[in-house]
């Protein structure tokens, strides 16, 4: 009897692992879901579901005239006040652009929708929180962030009131801390040939140059990881290649050419000729599977110019692991300022521990002095 009923639960879990993904690297996931055949897609991928990535935002960004919003570039949400994204989405290669995209009053943050769409009449304007549109406070550009070399380019978006959690509306998962990168810096780096994934609204065609193909829509991607030292080997042979440097000398005279430069450590480098991030996409998570569940490993950040999907040529993000001091210094922050104006202070465990001991210890003094009582009597 008891054989009978073992058999169908063990069927039924067995089917539940298939369809949520219970594999160690998610790749059976990936699989499942596929790269995607169609034509409207995140360079390779498909629609995504409403929900299934909860914490993926758009960042909107005002338009010259400051009549209208159009979608920028994307983030994540880690708390309920900020939003991780990247640098470049504030700032330009050094023109009059960096203030206007720097200044907060030019930005709103989106969340909990797949398809961006607002109304026409502009009433949400008035009281954007209620269509889960934020106003932001404050832009937290990391101090490192060199445009010309794609270095540090990581930055986090505070809110000025914040995000109410729901089925729709959740914060990413982050990874977790290790102190081993400090003396290994690619320690915990995603495997080659590991299936991760992409969101984002961004390009849908591998040029560039066809603007008109943005999609309304949140798209999703599953990504193989490429070996960091290839992928940066094979961007420095195609820029010195667009440049036309064959010689040394060349290369002297135009040492200041933007190189699309890939970090051990600080990189990863993800995507293939079918899939990829895109422009648009930018700031968007890179989510692979790390202890038993989705993490934000990335935060796409370039690739080769004015083009995606390109062989040998992946996408590039910045490795979330390699900032967690950065993020985890501006997210402390946010939490001391809640507990000043709101007294909205987290107790840590430390204290927790030391009311408990000291909670015990009166105790003990209490029963002390009980026994001595029973002694007398």
């Amino acid at each position: 009897m008891l054989k009978n009923i073992t058999f169908p639960l063990l069927l039924i879990f067995a089917l539940i692992c298939a369809v949520y993904g219970g594999s160690s690297d998610g790749a059976d996931y990936c699989n499942k879901r596929g790269s995607g055949s169609s034509s409207s897609r995140v360079v390779g991928g498909n629609e995504a579901r409403p929900g299934s990535w909860p914490f993926v935002v758009s960042l909107l960004m005002k338009d010259a005239n400051g009549m209208d919003y159009s979608h920028s570039c994307a983030g994540s949400i880690i708390n309920e006040y900020q939003v991780l994204t990247a640098a470049h989405c504030f700032t330009s290669n050094g023109n009059e652009k960096d203030i206007y995209a720097g200044n907060t009053d030019n930005w709103m943050v989106m969340a909990g929708k797949v398809k961006r769409t607002l109304p026409d009449d502009k009433s949400w304007q008035r009281n954007p929180e209620e269509y889960n549109m934020h106003r932001v406070k404050e832009i937290t550009v990391h101090g490192g962030f060199i445009r010309k070399i794609w270095m540090n380019d990581i930055a986090i978006i505070t809110v000025k009131k914040p995000f109410k959690f729901s089925r729709l509306i959740g914060k990413g998962k982050l990874p977790k801390k290790n102190h081993s990168i400090e003396f290994n810096p690619t320690y915990d780096d995603p495997e080659k040939g590991v299936l991760c994934q992409v969101a984002g609204w961004g390009r849908v065609d591998k040029n560039l140059l066809h603007y008109k193909r943005i999609p309304m829509e949140l798209m999703e991607a599953c990504v193989p990881i490429v070996n960091t030292n290839e992928c940066r080997n094979n961007y420095f042979m195609d820029e010195l290649e667009h440049q036309n440097i064959s010689t040394f000398p060349d290369m002297k005279k135009k040492i200041n050419f933007q190189i699309n430069t890939v970090y051990s450590g600080m990189t990863i480098c993800a995507g293939s000729e079918e899939t990829d991030s895109c422009g648009g996409d930018s700031g968007g998570p890179l989510t692979c599977w790390q202890k038993d569940r989705w993490r934000i490993t990335g935060i796409v950040s370039s690739g080769p110019e004015g083009r995606c999907a390109v062989k040998d040529m992946p996408g590039t993000f910045m490795k979330v692991q390699h900032f967690r001091y950065f993020i985890d210094e501006q997210k402390k922050k946010v939490e001391d300022k809640l507990c000043e104006e709101f007294d909205h202070c987290k107790k840590s465990k430390s204290s927790k521990k030391s009311k408990k001991i000291a909670g015990r210890s009166k105790k003990s003094k209490k029963s002390k002095k009980s026994k001595k009582k029973s002694k007398k009597n």
